[in-house]
């Protein structure tokens, strides 16, 4: 098991960000499709360990997080877009909002130490990886709303765009 006062996670999630197309997938998929930007996060971070995620592993991300999404991510997040534009509480509001993100990756990274050994190790580059970890966690979110037909093209493209935009020669093993 990893030192616990590292997080590997975080800091994919900070660097990958930190690039504006990754930002901008991330944030359009969340607002257009519900998705949790920490999950597509996860989903990326264990492709760049070249590590398949399951739709189980995924429901188990998603019910562990349920309470900390509901009563205070989701309720922060919309705090902090009403405040968008008047300074210092808005700051305020998404230094939170961060550290609740944090919160939530840390008990992501926590959970995933026990899958690491048993996960299914694969061959295929980052990006390929990727590509199927993300379709998962998107069809997930088609069965959840009962979207008719599945994924969109559109829901494609921002994946794809996510994809790409992932620095992932700093993190392939």
């Amino acid at each position: 098991m990893t030192d616990l006062d590292e997080n590997l996670l975080w800091d994919f999630s900070i660097d990958s960000y930190a690039h504006e197309s990754v930002a901008q997938a991330c944030l359009s998929l969340q607002d257009d499709y519900g998705a949790r930007v920490n999950i597509l996060l996860w989903c990326l971070w264990m492709s760049s360990q070249s590590l398949e995620v399951s739709k189980q592993q995924i429901d188990e991300l998603k019910a562990d997080s349920e309470q900390l999404q509901q009563k205070l991510l989701q309720p922060m997040r919309a705090l902090r877009r009403s405040l968008k534009g008047q300074g210092d509480a808005y700051e305020r509001a998404k230094s939170i909002e961060l550290a609740l993100e944090k919160l939530e990756q840390r008990q992501f990274w926590l959970l995933s130490q026990s899958w690491l050994s048993s996960a299914k190790v694969c061959s295929s580059n980052c990006r390929a990886v990727a590509d199927a970890n993300l379709r998962k966690y998107a069809a997930s979110l088609c069965a959840e709303q009962g979207t008719e037909g599945g994924m969109t093209a559109t829901l494609i493209t921002t994946l794809d765009s996510l994809v790409a935009g992932v620095p992932w020669t700093k993190y392939q093993q």
